[in-house]
């Protein structure tokens, strides 16, 4: 029987020793480690570059040998944010990390790291700052420990491509004057709070307005800035406009009080003349400025500025719905508007969100509207509230 068994003529293969297996394993783990190898350097970069925290860099950098030469390459981080370590980070840290990356950092955050409880002081942050020669955006907030005249002055001389700068607790009136005398190519200011400080006899109100004298003398055009609290600037507010208007793109106007500040500009026109200089302008801020705008005011937003895509209305009252579905019809890019704590009231809110889509309209209402929606909800009359109000015993 077994001669008529038939054998198939395929040849068996022959099965691999251990030390044989061990070696394809071996080959194979290097044959992964060689394809990724062979990709372009610079790829692998740009995947490393979207990790923006330094802890998570580090933990990269100890992956291989490849990962770490390219995290701790000089060219490796191009936007530095110390901000989430303000109360670990030190001076000699500081000074370490610009100087290894010197050439690549084109932003620099270093807010809240020159606060009272912070290890930095003026030496370190001034050191810090020397070698960053492409250093484009700088945020110092809250860094009073560093940011004063002399930081200033260095931060002009040794960063010639500064474009944007938000500084605050600015300690002395000559600084700013350096500083713009130096970088005139600054786009971006950010003032905050760096003028809400008293200079010998002069108020902050007056401080502000030297400032921003010195801006219109010394730099060429401003994209971005921000006025947030600065009072006492209507006087050199329109000539402001007339210089930086047409270049103008962000502008923040909240709770600086035009209203109690004498302006050249007449106050019926006021709203016409200030957009009407700014046609570029995608961003508006007029939180609590305490001036009144009718339907023709809000049309005109539409009409001098089509650009606009976040208008800041909070607090502001005097315009209709009317004069509201001009604006959202004639920005077409509007994405987002706020009308909370105005006399919008809720059912016209939702009414334009259906109609208008694309804008995001935010709406915290006043007491008056509150109470109306609550009385709706429980089926009584919104418009048959209480006036009157029980005198105190």
């Amino acid at each position: 029987m077994l001669k008529n068994l038939k054998i198939d003529s395929k040849q068996v293969p022959k099965q691999k020793t251990n030390d044989e297996l061990i070696v394809a394993k071996s080959d194979d783990s290097e044959m992964k480690i060689n394809q990724f190898e062979n990709l372009p350097h610079e790829l692998i970069g740009m995947i490393i570059g979207y990790i923006r925290d330094l802890r998570d860099r580090a933990q990269v950098a100890r992956v291989c040998a490849l990962f770490h030469k390219i995290v701790t390459d000089e060219t490796a981080i191009k936007e530095l944010n110390l901000k989430p370590f303000y109360t670990k980070i030190t001076g000699d840290a500081l000074i370490n990390i610009t100087a290894c990356y010197s050439l690549a950092i084109t932003k620099l955050d270093l807010s809240w790291t020159g606060f009272e409880h912070s290890s930095i002081n003026s030496q370190s942050a001034i050191e810090g700052i020397k070698s960053l020669s492409n250093l484009e955006e700088l945020r110092c907030r809250n860094c009073q420990s560093f940011v004063h005249d002399k930081f200033l002055s260095i931060l002009a001389a040794h960063c010639p491509n500064l474009k944007c700068s938000d500084v605050e607790y600015c300690t002395d009136l000559e600084s700013e004057e350096s500083f713009f005398k130096c970088c005139q190519q600054i786009k971006w200011f950010f003032m905050g709070r760096s003028s809400h400080h008293m200079f010998g006899s002069r108020s902050y109100g007056t401080v502000a307005e030297l400032i921003i004298r010195d801006m219109i003398q010394n730099c060429k055009d401003i994209h971005g800035v921000n006025f947030w609290r600065q009072r006492g600037i209507g006087q050199i507010f329109p000539e402001f406009v007339k210089k930086f208007g047409p270049t103008l793109k962000y502008l923040d106007l909240e709770w600086t009080g035009l209203h109690q500040s004498p302006s050249n500009w007449d106050p019926k026109n006021f709203w016409s003349l200030l957009l009407g200089s700014c046609p570029q302008l995608e961003y508006l801020a007029l939180t609590s400025v305490n001036m009144r705008m009718d339907d023709e005011d809000i049309a005109n937003f539409a009409k001098y500025c089509p650009n606009l895509e976040q208008l800041d209305l909070l607090g502001v009252r005097g315009f209709s719905d009317t004069g509201l579905h001009s604006l959202l019809s004639g920005c077409k890019n509007m994405k987002f508007l706020d009308l909370s704590y105005g006399k919008t009231s809720v059912d016209t809110v939702a009414q334009l969100q259906e109609m208008y889509p694309h804008c995001d309209i935010k709406h915290v209402p006043t007491i008056l509207n509150a109470n109306k929606v609550v009385r709706r909800n429980r089926g009584l009359d919104p418009d048959e509230l209480e006036t009157e109000v029980e005198p105190i015993q």
